[in-house]
Order: C-alpha cells, then sequence, then structure tokens
C-alpha cells in the first residue's frame, strides 16, 4: 500500500479505541494541507485522490461516533 504524506496521521486517528477529537483535527488538516499542496502545483494522483475522500468519509464518521459518546448537556 502507498503511503501518503498524510497517511500517518489518518492512521493514528483511525487506530484510537475511543475516537479522539484532537488526532481526527490533525488528519483533516494534514489531508487538506495535502489538497492545498496540489493547488500550488503538486499534482495528486486519481488514486491518492480516491483516497483522500474515503479517508475524510471515515473521520467524518468518526466525528459522529464521538458526538455520540459525549455526554448530553
Amino acid at each position: 500500500m502507498t503511503q501518503y504524506v498524510w497517511h500517518a496521521q489518518y492512521a493514528a486517528a483511525m487506530l484510537e479505541t475511543i475516537p479522539d477529537q484532537e488526532l481526527i483535527t490533525t488528519a483533516e488538516d494534514a489531508i487538506h494541507a495535502r489538497l492545498q499542496d496540489s493547488l500550488n502545483g503538486h499534482a495528486i494522483s486519481a488514486v491518492e485522490l480516491q483516497a483522500v475522500r474515503y479517508a475524510l468519509d471515515h473521520l467524518c464518521r468518526l466525528k459522529r461516533e464521538l458526538q455520540g459518546l459525549r455526554p448530553a448537556s
């Protein structure tokens, strides 16, 4: 499997037993930085773009799970 520059942060967020907002945010920031980099002339392959979509979708699901774990105020 190809390792992208943002993949370590994504994996750290996904491998936590209990979702961690800070890790999720760090992963999202790393992915968005890569997308911004692609707009600045560092091309992104179709394969990496698909991996980005997949990762962002899973991070979004993880955030919804985290919201469900928080006690009601």
